[in-house]
Order: C-alpha cells, then structure tokens, then sequence
C-alpha cells in the first residue's frame, strides 16, 4: 500500500507546500498571482482529498462492511449528478447523453452508483484530449441496465483489458493515477449484483460498459396520495 500511493500523496503535498511558501515569502504579491497560487492549492488539495476517500472506500469494500442504502434511482438523475461533481476536471470536453426512452428505475445506493460514473468521468478526461467529446449511454438488456462511458482518446493498452480493474494497476499509459479509481467501480457494481469490462473502440477510444439489474418500480401513486 505504502509504495503504491506514496508518490501519489507526496507530489500534491509537496505543490501545496510550495504555495503556501511563496505566499509566505512574499506577502506582497499582486492579486492575480496570489489567485493563480490559491487556485493550484485548491486543485492539489481536492486530488488529495479524493485519493483518501479512494482509500477509505477501497477499505470498505474489501472488507465487506460497505453498507448499500438503497432506494429507486432514475439514471439521468445520477448521471447528471455524475457530470456536475466532474464540471472543473471536464474542463472543454463535450459531454453527450444517450438514453433509451422509459428507462426502468434501479434499486441501487445512488451515492456509490455517482461515485462509478465519477471515477469513469475522470478516468476519461485524463486520457482524452480537451477538446474531445465524453459520449455517456443507457439502454435496457434483459432484466440489467447496460451503460457505457465513451471516449476518444488513445485507447487501453492491449492486454490491460481486465488488469486496469486491478487494484494499484500500474498500466502502459503515462501519468496513471492511484490505481485505485477502477478498482472501486468494479467493487461498486460487484456489490450491487452488476459487472463491468472495458474495451477499445475500432475508431479509436475506450468504452466502459457496465450492468445494473432493475426490478419492477413500485407503484408510488398511492403513497404520493397518502
């Protein structure tokens, strides 16, 4: 664990120090500076903060004391939810939805299913180039709800289909993070009694795609009367 994510905490800590030092130094700075500097703080600090809540969650889930608090969720909600956590990290991408009409609801941990697409989101922004479009789509299989997060970037390493749901995965792609964001989603959806795969696109880009099971919506009429 300590060698996996060591780097990891160091690199962000380290930038975070470096700004509080140049503010300190120089008490004087212009306004824009000192902006610039808070700015890069405040990123820094949010990509740490979601390294540990990658920890603690990869924590639970191993450990099965990971609690479902389900209720029934449509998906435009979540994904929407999804696309607004990940607004900044996006910057100038192009996020495209594709729904199937009278999608069923699905009984999940809404929060968890959010966390999936997040993880999914970000891995996709940092394999894409920034003027890319993010293509999201969902669409009733059987008694399961398939969706799938599309990109254009340059695609999984070949033989890295299953390994990048590994856990501290250190893959072919330069810049990888923790190794922990994938290995959650599998975890998630796992635990919710779905799957997930990811495969390369033969126009170029990575698709993952991953299942929910639905069960019938229950007839809420009578308690919105009550």
């Amino acid at each position: 664990l300590v060698p996996s994510v060591s780097h990891h905490f160091r690199t962000p800590l380290a930038a975070i120090k470096g700004v509080i030092s140049s503010m300190m130094i120089d008490e004087q700075l212009p306004t824009v500076e000192r902006k610039v500097l808070l700015s890069s703080a405040y990123h820094e600090t949010a990509r740490l903060e979601r390294m540990v809540s990658n920890l603690l969650d990869v924590t639970l889930l191993e450990s099965g004391k990971l609690t479902l608090k389900q209720d029934y969720y449509f998906i435009p909600e979540l994904v929407g939810n999804a696309i607004a956590r990940t607004k900044e990290l996006l910057d100038s991408r192009t996020v495209e939805c594709k729904f199937d009409k009278e999608l069923p609801a699905i009984k999940a941990d809404g929060l968890l299913i959010e966390q999936v697409l997040v993880n999914l989101l970000e891995n996709a922004a940092k394999y894409t180039p920034t003027d890319s479009a993010i293509t999201i789509t969902a669409r009733k299989e059987g008694d399961a709800i398939r969706m799938e997060v599309v990109d254009q970037g340059q695609g999984i390493p070949p033989g890295e289909e299953q390994k990048i749901f590994d856990k501290f995965h250190r893959g072919a792609r330069s810049g990888q993070g923790s190794g922990l964001g994938l290995a959650i989603c599998r975890g998630i959806i796992t635990v919710h009694g779905g799957s997930i795969t990811a495969h390369n696109r033969d126009s170029g880009g990575a698709v993952f795609s991953f299942t929910l099971p639905f069960s019938a919506t229950p007839d809420l009429t009578q308690e919105v009367a009550a």
